[in-house]
């Protein structure tokens, strides 16, 4: 009776054990250090998006984003943020601007700088991540990860949710979807594609898809995708793509 007891303790933890999630935490982890980790804090990044100059420049604590265009009349407009907030150069000299100018500036860098570089900014007080599943998109195995966001730290976004699809063998994110809540709300779907290493830092162009049959269910895009029924919206592509480390 007390074998009987025994291998039936020992059956229960062993259907525990192999049935367990991974932990979510360790995934991120996993997936921050196969895209560069460490690497991310202490260099300077270069590219053009649709036309447009961009420089991330990352110093530890410090950091530097910033874009550069012309106006019509051939005015050099230099836009960015650091850790002091916004500012705005027209032709070398330092502009002026207001609270609205100083946050539209921030969230429309910001925006670019954060899907050029991503994963690497999941590992953040804010983010809340949990693992969904496992999922099998064209013979690769994925961890199937949802990250929400807190409110405090969480930026101007916070209620936007992301689901991520990182590839089981080698952690690299060769996917990820999002709802978001400005202008009406939406969602999309992402192929990463094209990327590049830099001495082990990937960073990757990447197709950009929606659905009508998705709303804020984007943890079913990987089953849309591979029934063929996505259509694709924009392509983001950093083009001109250097990587310095200091």
């Amino acid at each position: 009776m007390r074998v009987m007891s025994l291998l039936l303790t020992f059956f229960v933890i062993f259907i525990t054990s192999c049935t367990q999630s991974p932990d979510v935490n360790q995934v991120l982890k996993n997936a921050v250090s196969a895209h560069g980790g460490e690497q991310f804090d202490q260099l300077e990044v270069t590219f053009d998006f649709r036309g447009t100059p961009y420089r991330l420049i990352k110093d530890g604590g410090k950091f530097r984003y910033e874009r550069t265009r012309a106006d019509s009349s051939g005015n050099k407009i230099l836009e960015g943020m650091d850790n002091n907030g916004a500012y705005k150069l027209i032709n070398g000299i330092e502009q002026s601007i207001t609270s609205r100018e100083d946050s539209l500036l921030k969230y429309s860098i910001n925006a670019v700088r954060y899907f050029a570089v991503l994963p690497l900014q999941l590992i953040n007080k804010a983010v809340v991540p949990e693992y969904i599943g496992s999922s099998e998109i064209l013979g690769k195995k994925y961890h199937k990860i949802e990250i929400t966001f807190r409110s405090e730290g969480g930026g101007s976004d916070y209620q936007d949710r992301y689901i991520f699809w990182f590839e089981q063998d080698t952690y690299r994110m060769d996917y990820f979807a999002y709802y978001y809540h400005v202008n009406g709300g939406g969602s999309r779907f992402r192929k990463v594609v094209n990327t590049r290493n830099f001495n082990g830092i990937l960073l990757s162009d990447q197709i950009n898809y929606t659905s009508e049959k998705i709303s804020t269910n984007i943890e079913d895009y990987d089953k849309e995708f591979l029934a063929g029924n996505l259509k694709e919206v924009s392509q983001i592509k950093l083009e001109n793509l250097k990587v310095e480390k200091f």
